[in-house]
């Protein structure tokens, strides 16, 4: 009885080795870099194809523009205070976060680029936006007129925004410094 117990055994635990043996195996090939088989050069242009390039012809706050043919755009990973919501005050330092954005953006050729999202429950695109190779999300934060805000599956520079943020929060910069002490309302998400 016990050798039948040890036989059993063994053919369990062998069994048990050969499917996580399968499972690393598939592990190891699902996790490979889409562009593995792909040269440098292919790779680079795809996601340089990736971004699309759009005129902006108004700026609606601090994270939301309109490009030159009708479409929204609210920048992914960021919220400034609100300037032109409904229901809510004009939030501390949100007119400055609305005019900088004017001074980055409007009349200018931008790219877009998508996270994972298309767009948000308001229908406005969901992108990271860039002006002569510089993200916009992230200047805004890193000079105090945004704070950084993940809302899953739209991370992919979530690590870069909240460094940006804790720079701008240690220099006290715009919506980080004392003017603005009061900042839980000023910084909700529309």
């Amino acid at each position: 009885m016990f050798r039948k117990f040890i036989r059993s055994l063994r053919t369990w635990l062998s069994q048990l080795c050969a499917f996580i043996l399968i499972l690393l195996l598939i592990g190891s090939f699902i996790s490979l870099p889409s562009n593995f088989l792909q040269s440098n050069d292919s790779a680079s242009s795809e996601e340089t194809s990736s971004l699309e390039t759009a005129t902006v012809a108004r700026v609606i706050d601090g994270d939301t523009i309109v490009l030159t043919d009708g479409r929204k755009v609210r920048y992914i990973g960021i919220n400034a205070p609100e300037t032109n919501h409904p229901v809510k005050p004009i939030g501390c330092y949100g007119q400055q976060a609305t005019d900088k954005n004017n001074d980055l953006v409007l009349g200018k050729t931008v790219q877009l680029e998508k996270d994972v999202s298309e767009v948000d429950r308001y229908g406005r695109l969901l992108r990271y936006v860039y002006v002569d190779n510089q993200m916009i999300n992230e200047i805004l934060v890193r000079e105090g007129f945004a704070t950084a805000t993940t809302y899953p599956p739209d991370v992919k520079y979530m690590d870069s925004l909240f460094q940006a943020q804790n720079l701008a929060r240690i220099e006290q910069l715009g919506i980080w410094s004392d003017a603005c002490s009061h900042r839980s309302s000023s910084t909700s998400v529309n």
